[in-house]
């Protein structure tokens, strides 16, 4: 029983690997470390077994980086780790030992991951990523009055001329929808699942109306700026996105915008909600978010795995910092009869709003 239940729970960890590897980006779209920081992978020690060794180092790294690493648990699940690490003689065992610490420290958006699933992962989403740059024209729809509708989906990609690509096409894309919107704008984002928030932060950037839009806080309550600029956007003193789209300014960059979100809207997607959140004449619409309001760091320990680790929580304008599910601003549940009821919430308020002003 015990052997088919590991058999069971190392399945789920591949399959995990690959929702997960769509976070791998996130070292550098949403982390407050370097794009390009990673650790080295550990010399084996000869006093210990690989995995005791690999796992130990794990967890050194854990204590340094983790924004859980504070928690009052930690010292006794640390201990389980170690106790665990002991007996470990395979890849399988030493990733179990790792998932459960992190679901012990509440670390939801972390997994240790096989690399050969990464590296996999990685090369299919780059390739649904393109796909996605491709539909941004499609995924709009047509609203009544003057309001301008843009869906943003999830986008996960290393490649930085598939990044610039959708960067540049969602930019046109709202150019193009600036004319109609003169009572407002709705942001979709829920099928927002995540992956790189700052192509996505690029391309809306003219509707964003400041210079930093939110800011990354780590276990220590450092934080670190996301920042809007003429050039690109980016975190920290380091520009991720660069801005390549030559468009004119937006005339109603400064209208009011409803966002809408929902249990699918994640992890880079809800980073997306949060650098809305707290704009002027903005709300948020529709259901609680999916709760992944972490930046993610990949760190490498051996040839096996790689360990993905929650490094810092969102924040977003007004200096309020996200733990879990986002609630929005004006909760509509949807609807049974297969009417879109948060968008047609967004749609009155966006009306009315328009009347006042």
């Amino acid at each position: 029983m015990k052997v088919r239940a590991m058999t069971r729970i190392a399945s789920f960890i591949l399959m995990a690997g690959s929702i997960l590897a769509i976070l791998s980006v996130e070292q550098n779209a949403s982390s407050d470390a370097s794009a390009t920081q990673t650790l080295a992978p550990v010399a084996v020690s000869s006093n210990k077994g690989e995995y005791e060794y690999v796992i130990g180092s794990a967890l050194e790294s854990l204590q340094r980086r983790s924004i859980y690493a504070n928690s009052v648990i930690w010292t006794q699940a640390r201990d389980r780790a170690i106790a665990s690490s002991k007996t470990v003689s395979g890849e399988k065992e030493a990733i179990l030992v790792m998932l459960r610490l992190l679901r012990e420290l509440g670390d939801e958006h972390a997994f240790p991951v096989p690399k050969e699933g990464v590296e996999q992962y990685l090369q299919r989403a780059s390739t649904r990523a393109a796909a996605t740059s491709q539909d941004i024209a499609q995924r709009n729809k047509a609203i009544e009055g003057d309001i301008s509708y843009v869906s943003i989906a999830a986008f996960a990609s290393t490649d930085p001329a598939t990044i610039q690509k959708f960067s540049d096409d969602l930019s046109r894309q709202i150019k193009t929808a600036d004319a109609k919107a003169t009572c407002g704008w709705i942001i979709d984002l829920r099928d927002n699942s995540g992956g790189n928030m700052w192509p996505m932060a690029a391309g809306v950037s003219q509707l964003l109306n400041a210079e930093s839009f939110g800011s990354f806080q780590s276990g220590n309550g450092a934080k670190v700026a996301w920042w809007n600029s003429e050039g690109g956007v980016g975190f920290g003193g380091q520009m991720v996105v660069s801005k390549t789209a030559e468009l004119p300014a937006l005339v109603n960059s400064k209208k009011s915008i409803a966002v809408l979100v929902g249990p699918k809207t994640s992890s880079s997607g809800e980073a997306m909600a949060v650098a809305f959140h707290g704009r002027p004449n903005t709300l948020l619409f529709g259901d609680i978010t999916h709760g992944l309001t972490t930046s993610t760091e990949r760190l490498a320990f051996s040839d096996h795995f790689d360990l993905f680790i929650s490094t810092s929580r969102f924040v977003d304008r007004t200096g309020h910092v996200y733990s879990g599910p986002i609630a929005p601003d004006v909760i509509v549940a949807a609807s049974k009869d297969g009417s879109d009821a948060p968008l047609r919430a967004a749609i009155d308020w966006l009306h009315q709003d328009c009347k006042k002003s």
